[in-house]
């Protein structure tokens, strides 16, 4: 289910930022900003009730700007434009919506 989620994270991405690259895991070279890594941090999974399950997934979406002089405002800005992009994400058909930003 991990990685519904992430593939609906990264086509929510590339549909808000057309021009932007997406990647799943860690680039060691070769990263061409301006681009997103998007990975699952310590997802969690507890019994609820009776055969139940919580499931709690933090996702991290970093962003790579392409300035080097106005950097901090060209992340402020695409900041305020994931808030929109993710809010609400796709997975097999069915919308899904965040609960939440740190």
């Amino acid at each position: 289910m991990i990685n519904l989620i992430i593939d609906g994270i990264i086509a929510a991405l590339l549909d808000a930022f057309l021009n932007t690259a997406v990647y799943m895991d860690q680039v060691k070279w070769g990263l061409n900003p301006p681009c997103f890594i998007v990975n699952c941090v310590n997802p969690a999974n507890q019994l609820f009730v009776g055969t139940k399950y919580k499931r709690d997934n933090l996702f991290s979406v970093q962003y790579f700007p392409v300035s080097k002089t106005g950097a901090k405002a060209e992340c402020y800005a695409v900041c305020d434009s994931l808030y929109q992009a993710l809010e609400i994400i796709g997975v097999q058909g069915d919308l899904l919506r965040g609960t939440g930003a740190l």
